[in-house]
């Protein structure tokens, strides 16, 4: 059987066992402002896609942000001028394929292609950094942080030279 084609032009890739079923699964982000996941079936092939119409999406990572055991998006979003930095895909698959809430946008850093999770102010909780793109004017570009704080982002921005302020 010849691999299913994918439903767009893909600019990043990631795999990562989505649901627990000890098979890589697919992530990719589109040009075209989509991001798709596709099912590993455990051979090194995949099955249909599945598509979330996320704008200007650049570039997927996975963490369980919300500490039910299963990994969730968050997309980075190349959007320019605009304020949209990335958005969350929460994992909604306790079991069966992978399937992923709407996604939701968070606003910080001006036109972010990156982003990144780890535990940066050690509370055990994963958060988010993604930075603005230098360039579009003189004003300094802050790194926008997001925490989770009870199922919900709190935004942090830390400035060169001005410190972390949160919002």
């Amino acid at each position: 059987m010849p691999p299913a084609p994918l439903p767009c032009v893909v600019n990043s890739l990631l795999l990562a066992d989505l649901n627990k079923d000890n098979k890589l699964d697919a992530i990719v982000s589109c040009n075209e402002g989509v991001v798709a996941v596709l099912a590993g079936n455990g051979d090194g092939t995949f099955g249909a896609a599945t598509t979330y119409s996320v704008s200007s999406a650049a570039n997927v990572v996975a963490a369980d942000l919300n500490g039910d055991g299963y990994p969730d998006l968050v997309v980075a979003m190349a959007s320019g001028k605009t304020t949209s930095t990335f958005a969350i895909l929460l994992n909604m698959a306790a079991a069966g394929p992978p399937a992923f809430a709407q996604p939701k946008v968070y606003g910080g850093a001006v036109g972010s292609r990156q982003v990144m999770i780890g535990d940066l102010n050690q509370d055990g909780k994963p958060d988010i950094m993604a930075g603005g793109t230098p360039g579009w004017s003189t004003e300094a570009r802050p790194l926008s942080f997001m925490t989770m704080v009870t199922g919900q982002c709190r935004r942090q921005c830390f400035c060169p030279g001005c410190g972390p302020t949160s919002r």
